[in-house]
């Protein structure tokens, strides 16, 4: 069983509702426990979520296990090591004022060796890797700030316990950093790490 929060359900439902029987189909289960039978797929893609599966090995072989012989599988996840995910901005922030943000799950293999690591205990074949520089945009501050503390995140929490003095600290500091001076909208960089490769034939 895979317990998801609120919010997978309510993005799976809004996939349905714009693509579901059409040019997708949605399902929502374990990545580690695939509720498909075997090689039953040309691809097998994980975005953004390797990382916070509790055991990474176990859900490459299971992308292996359903994928066809041959089939590419790959995942990519935010470098969560450089700092460089969207969130990295608040984190950063968090620890200028002295309040040391929880540590995200997976972070050791978020590199491109820690992935292509990763992928080399499985048995596949032609492993590749790269990243991918994306641009984070925010219309307002305040679009920034509800992106960074949605309930099920697990950075909320130490947000939340912080005295309302050292939270406008903090905001004050995110404003600098993120030169939000409320008449241009907010843009920085963000990178996520990719790896690729086969299922033996």
């Amino acid at each position: 069983t895979c317990a998801l929060p609120i919010s997978s359900f309510a993005q799976i439902s809004s996939a349905l509702s714009r693509l579901g029987g059409r040019v997708a189909d949605f399902h929502v289960g374990d990545g580690a426990a695939l509720p498909f039978t075997d090689r039953s797929f040309d691809a097998v893609v994980s975005g953004l979520t390797l990382n916070f599966i509790g055991d990474p090995h176990r859900a490459l072989a299971e992308k292996a296990r359903v994928a066809r012989p041959g089939g590419l599988i790959a995942a990519y996840v935010w470098d969560f090591a450089a700092n460089k995910s969207p969130s990295g901005p608040l984190r950063t922030a968090m620890r200028e004022v002295g309040v040391e943000p929880p540590e995200i799950p997976g972070t050791k293999f978020s590199t491109r060796d820690g992935l292509v690591a990763l992928f080399r205990q499985q048995d596949f074949i032609d492993i590749a890797s790269s990243s991918i520089e994306v641009c984070v945009s925010f219309e307002s501050f305040d679009a920034y700030w509800d992106t960074q503390s949605p309930a099920y995140s697990p950075t909320t929490p130490a947000l939340m316990a912080m005295p309302p003095t050292a939270r406008q600290d903090l905001t004050k500091r995110l404003r600098v950093m993120l030169r939000a001076d409320g008449a241009s909208p907010i843009v920085y960089s963000a990178r996520a790490n990719v790896v690729a490769a086969r299922r033996p034939t």
